[in-house]
């Protein structure tokens, strides 16, 4: 049985960086109703700070590390729900065999 994931070690994706730049704002937050093009600038700005990315690697590298470890734990794990069907299987395939044999050397007594 083959089970795929599409799980790969990627950039962080913009959903994950805005919610990484919109707590980082709110820690220092323009008051209420500022003027909007004043906030954007604010985050902006501190989207660009050194501070900021290194915060987006961090965050990036542990889902590398959690992407890891998933692969790991699927690695380890065995499917067995099919054991029970697949020896059935393979007891029929013995019985039609041995039946067959049975039958071939049945033929070869007779015909000697």
């Amino acid at each position: 049985m083959h089970i795929s994931f599409d799980l790969c070690d990627r950039a962080v994706n913009i959903e994950a960086a805005f919610n990484l730049l919109l707590k980082r704002y709110d820690h220092d937050a323009l008051p209420p109703y500022s003027d909007t093009a004043e906030v954007l600038d604010k985050a902006i700005t501190a989207g660009r700070t050194e501070d900021f990315k290194r915060e987006v690697c961090d965050f990036a590298g542990a889902a590398r590390h959690n992407y890891e470890e998933f692969r790991q734990l699927i690695n380890t794990i065995r499917v067995s729900f099919f054991d029970r069907f697949i020896a059935a299987e393979a007891k029929g395939i013995r019985v039609i065999v041995i039946a067959a044999l049975a039958s071939l050397l049945e033929e070869i007594r007779l015909g000697a």
